[in-house]
């Protein structure tokens, strides 16, 4: 890759590239004519021109195709599928890999093979399988380490870290974003510098900050009007609470609180607020008397009803 994209100064570099590749055309020589379509296809796609860098591609995908090529074809693989990304088309970026997997696979050059990893990776990154482009892209990051390849190594870290975050991991993604940072900075390439700096770690690949509970819990949407929390002293509309409500499920009416709750002065709580409710006030506890067991039964008064009479019989006679 030239110095002067690396930079971010595309006029320049994109003046060197098409003189070179004047040149090339006029060898008629494939290894000096897809290095600068490949080039100029880099320039246009962060120069905001993602439709010159497809037929750029597609352009270079032609020449190899007509001898067999795979060592000049694999720079164009992820260059196409990031262009046909960028224009919202993961079909065409699909279909773009299918048709570069073919002769690169064939041909089985392992300098070539990690492309196809990378640009599967940044294809299942794409459509939110963060757990299917992860083993792909830290295959490729560490491929393109081995080889050396600054380009293409950088891009797979921030790849990395844009999975990362998608996954909810930013420890990880910031510790990927500054191996990123620093290569691009020793090599002085700020176009790959920036790209690391475009990682946001909370909000980049459609990451929403998590809200605590407590927080939700006591936001004014939470509570039932929205406007104010409710009192929870405060009586609840029979409408709210169906409780007691006329028509009542029999279910709702089986859950209905039994009227037995007091106040000072003895009312039930029902009573005091006023409310009609099916079930009937009882009277206070202290104005009820417990009937002893087997009082007014079918069998009789029990046995200590009876001695209890036969005692008081006895005393009155003997008096």
């Amino acid at each position: 890759m030239p110095r002067l994209t690396a930079q971010g100064r595309f006029a320049d570099a994109t003046e060197h590239l098409e003189h070179a590749l004047e040149l090339g055309r006029g060898m008629a020589e494939l290894q000096r004519v897809n290095p600068a379509l490949w080039g100029l296809a880099e320039v246009a796609l962060p120069a905001g021109d993602p439709l010159r860098a497809v037929a750029l591609t597609e352009e270079g995908a032609a020449l190899s195709s007509e001898i067999d090529d795979a060592a000049y074809l694999f720079p164009f693989v992820l260059t196409g599928v990031r262009a046909r990304l960028a224009l919202h088309d993961a079909d065409a970026a699909a279909e773009w890999l299918a048709r570069c997997r073919v002769p690169i696979e064939r041909r089985g050059i392992p300098g070539t093979l990690p492309a196809l990893a990378h640009a599967q990776g940044v294809l299942e990154l794409a459509a939110g399988r963060s757990n299917v482009a992860r083993p792909l892209l830290q295959e490729a990051a560490d491929a393109w380490t081995r080889r050396e390849r600054l380009w293409e190594g950088v891009q797979a870290l921030v790849d990395l870290a844009r999975c990362a975050v998608r996954a909810r991991r930013p420890g990880e993604a910031a510790r990927f974003l500054t191996e990123a940072k620093r290569r691009a900075e020793d090599a002085g390439a700020t176009l790959l510098a920036g790209l690391a700096d475009a990682v946001r770690l909370d909000t980049d690949a459609g990451v929403r900050p998590a809200r605590s509970r407590r927080a939700s819990s006591s936001s004014p949407d939470s509570s039932p009007r929205g406007d104010q929390p409710r009192d929870r002293g405060a009586p609840r509309d029979r409408a709210e609470d169906g409780v007691g409500a006329r028509g009542a499920h029999p279910r709702q009416a089986r859950r209905q609180p039994p009227c037995r709750g007091r106040d000072l002065g003895g009312a039930t709580r029902r009573a005091r607020l006023g409310r009609a409710t099916s079930c009937p006030a009882r009277p206070p506890r202290r104005l009820r008397r417990r009937r002893p067991p087997g009082r007014g039964s079918a069998r009789g008064p029990s046995g200590g009803t009876r001695r209890r009479a036969r005692r008081r019989a006895g005393c009155r006679s003997g008096c």
